[in-house]
């Protein structure tokens, strides 16, 4: 999850220096792709926080899903906005047994 993140805010942040090539594969509108590759970079630092056991991880990590998937929601469809949440539910579901021993 971390690379993919870290790629995937890449290629959006990528994609606002105009060149077409790193371009979402999903066409996303264009009003969609700054706050995306934004969400791109905050899932990574979330990410890393509960690598290194902070609780604010998982709470930043299902915020920024949660706005992903609403911008997923409008600018695709439902269906696709819901990958946006498999994350979360699969990263909760490994956290969930050592939730008591994270800082």
């Amino acid at each position: 999850m971390l690379i993919g993140n870290a790629l995937t805010a890449l290629n959006f942040l990528c994609s606002l220096t105009g060149s077409r090539t790193a371009y979402s594969v999903l066409n996303h509108p264009e009003w969609a792709i700054p706050p995306l590759g934004f969400l791109g970079i905050v899932n990574f630092v979330c990410l890393i926080a509960i690598w290194k056991w902070k609780r604010w991880g998982m709470y930043g990590f299902a915020a920024s899903a949660a706005v992903t998937f609403i911008i997923n929601a409008i600018s695709l469809s439902i269906f696709l906005a819901l990958f946006a949440l498999i994350g979360v539910v699969l990263i909760g579901f490994l956290v969930r047994p050592v939730w008591n021993q994270m800082d």
